[in-house]
């Protein structure tokens, strides 16, 4: 939480939330080994004081075949309905955009009922209703068809330390992508995708615009 007001989640236990570093410091020690999904996540540990050497990058292997280009304008967004994960910069762009889209959600949407309530109010504040559809969890065999329907999948990440499953499942399937340059996401996408800076709001806009 960038407030820092840790009061406001936790209550009375909020004031200790400094220890949690310490805390946090000695169990670190105690691990042998640690595996992660990027350099960016290797760095991070690094700056945390965790000896390089017990760090070990692993990529994930995706198994999938590809899948039809999708239909145009179609623009898929796949993953926790948190803010962290951006959502609401990715609707916002979108409600400046006249062009015809729908913007196809998927994700379980009672795992932060107030982020969700927000996102139903702000599409409807922008009178977006009938361009967005909510397809609610989906098991990962499912996932395959949900990737057809879509010709651009958006990937609006807020947070740092990441390197998203969506993203490896979408260059596997060979779809058009547009994600932020945040975290993992530039050294995994390289030239294969469009990169945009993480919650501008502007530049999302332009880039969606170039696709429609």
């Amino acid at each position: 939480c960038e407030s820092k007001k840790c009061t406001n989640c936790l209550g009375f236990w909020g004031n200790f939330v400094w220890l949690r570093k310490y805390i946090f410091s000695l169990f670190l020690k105690l691990i042998d080994k640690f595996v992660v999904l990027s350099k960016n996540s290797k760095e991070i540990l690094i700056d945390n004081g965790i000896e390089e050497e017990k760090i070990e990058i692993r990529r994930i292997k995706v198994k999938m075949g590809r899948c039809k280009g999708g239909k145009r304008g179609v623009i898929l967004y796949v993953g926790w309905l948190v803010p962290h994960k951006g959502l609401h910069i990715l609707i916002k762009a979108l409600a400046g955009i006249e062009k015809d889209f729908k913007l196809i959600i998927v994700g379980d949407t009672d795992i932060d009922k107030r982020y969700f309530n927000y996102i139903k109010r702000l599409i409807k504040e922008e009178g977006m209703e009938d361009k967005v559809l909510f397809l609610g969890k989906k098991k990962h065999e499912e996932m395959e068809k949900v990737y057809s329907l879509a010709d651009v999948v958006a990937i609006p990440e807020l947070w740092e330390n990441v390197s998203p499953l969506v993203l490896l499942e979408s260059l596997k399937l060979g779809k058009n992508i547009i994600a932020s340059k945040i975290g993992g996401i530039p050294e995994i996408l390289r030239n294969r995708g469009f990169l945009v800076e993480a919650g501008n709001v502007e530049e999302w806009k332009k880039v969606l615009e170039v696709f429609l």
